[in-house]
């Protein structure tokens, strides 16, 4: 945590105090911070009631151990890796095995499986009905837990059911207004329902919500260019990156947005800085190869794309497509997109809402034509 992130903290823990509370934190220079008490240590201390955090009173509904497994499993699932999502996986699996009623770690393993399809780890239409079928029996009971109902409408939105999870958004929102993840996977369902403004007004209160989320901030940038705001988009991931310089995801998609705009040797050479390995997710290799791809380099964006090629899913091979249309391969791109049309896969709405992807697309009789398949099936699916 910075300086200024640990300023913010406090001046928001400050501002939820009140100005009125007998309690009141102080500065000590040279330590830090110090919560001051009112009176002696006799006194009862003053409640005053503020907003609580749901997700964190669901996951205290359970022992100790057990509740820090499923709060750690959601710190591996942010990391968006094959590596922190197996793990997490496992460990929920292990806490469901010995407390099946557990609600947060049941919402919290459809969250894993739903990282696993938009991180586009393993098989996207088993994990999504994975995920589906863990959730529907509480769904359907109506169960009041947090976070059940947007990962739901989350998991909807991966099969492709968006009349059902635009209600389930809007429902979740409702219930839980203060939850940053209900907000978060709306602006996800607009996105991939071509709603671009509407987006950037969830993800920023998602963004507010939870400052400190790289996935959030990166969404919300992704809303931003696809209303064509770049300077705004621009501006998001440098602050992003400022603020978290050691991170690899947020110092990536930096180099990315200003290698689309102004390719230079200098951010060819911060790329192939960038290592990360199995800690690195598997979405990295297209920022990279579009990068190497803008800056000249085509045998290293190629030799990037052919070892993603070798294990690689349909969808993973779809999100190749902006190094492939910076490459001119305009053949082999076409295929990808018209494979992730037929197969309906869970990312191809995203994918093919992306204003580069999309642009490109229309450049040719094909992909016209894939595009409108592409919009004729999104249509039928927000029809019911």
């Amino acid at each position: 945590m910075s300086d200024e992130s640990l300023a913010r903290c406090i001046a928001r823990s400050r501002q939820a105090l009140g100005s009125d509370s007998p309690i009141s934190i102080k500065a000590e220079y040279g330590f830090g911070y110090r919560i001051v008490l009112p009176g002696n240590n006799e006194t009862p201390v003053p409640h005053k009631s503020t907003k609580q955090h749901p997700r964190l009173m669901d996951t205290a509904r359970a022992s100790a151990p057990l509740a820090e497994t499923v709060t750690h499993c959601g710190n591996l699932i942010t990391l968006r890796n094959d590596h922190g999502i197996g793990q997490a996986e496992a460990l929920l699996r292990g806490v469901l095995a010995v407390a099946p009623d557990y609600m947060a770690a049941r919402v919290m393993l459809a969250k894993c499986l739903a990282a696993r399809v938009t991180s586009v780890i393993g098989e996207q239409a088993n994990l999504v009905q994975e995920g589906l079928a863990l959730l529907e029996p509480d769904v359907r009971r109506g169960t009041p837990a947090a976070g059940l109902l947007t990962q739901w409408a989350h998991l909807l939105d991966g099969a492709w059911r968006f009349k059902e999870a635009r209600l389930c958004h809007l429902e979740a929102i409702r219930s839980f207004p203060h939850d940053s993840e209900a907000h978060y996977h709306y602006g996800w369902h607009l996105l991939a329902t071509g709603e671009a403004h509407k987006a950037v007004e969830a993800l920023q209160v998602a963004t507010e919500l939870h400052p400190f989320s790289v996935v959030n901030a990166l969404l919300y940038a992704r809303a931003l260019q696809a209303t064509g705001d770049k300077e705004a988009a621009t501006r998001t991931v440098s602050e992003l990156h400022d603020r978290f310089p050691d991170n690899a995801v947020a110092a990536l998609y930096w180099i990315t947005i200003q290698a689309m705009q102004a390719p230079s040797q200098a951010l060819y050479d911060a790329a192939r800085k960038i290592h990360g390995g199995r800690m690195l997710w598997p979405l990295a290799g297209s920022n990279l190869a579009y990068i190497y791809a803008q800056c000249g380099d085509t045998h290293l964006a190629w030799r990037t794309i052919r070892e993603a090629d070798s294990t690689a899913s349909t969808a993973l091979k779809a999100a190749y497509l902006p190094p492939l249309f910076a490459l001119g391969e305009m053949d082999e791109a076409l295929d990808r997109a018209e494979a992730v049309v037929s197969e309906k896969c869970s990312l191809a709405p995203f994918m093919l809402r992306l204003q580069v992807n999309r642009a490109m697309l229309m450049k040719s009789e094909r992909g016209q034509r894939i595009l409108a398949q592409f919009d004729a099936d999104m249509n039928m699916s927000l029809a019911g």
